[in-house]
């Protein structure tokens, strides 16, 4: 969506919750019902803020990482 391209160029699919077990289910086979799970969800239903630069690194596997920094200063 518009707003997430303020943030970044790719947006993940995110699935609302309601729908998880119709994304999984591998017997589901309904193609068309699948595609708009992949609408873009709205931006007022997300929540955004600034977590740490190390996310963009698969070695590092902390809890940890996806905690909102706290900006220091002018940054």
């Amino acid at each position: 969506n518009k707003e997430m391209k303020k943030i970044h160029h790719r947006m993940p699919a995110i699935i609302e919750k309601k729908n998880y077990w119709k994304w999984i289910d591998p017997n589901n086979k309904d193609i068309e019902e699948l595609y708009e799970l992949l609408r873009p969800l709205s931006f007022a239903k997300i929540v955004a803020f600034e977590v740490s630069k190390d996310v963009n690194s698969y070695k590092n596997d902390r809890a940890d990482i996806i905690n909102k920094v706290q900006k220091q200063g002018n940054l």
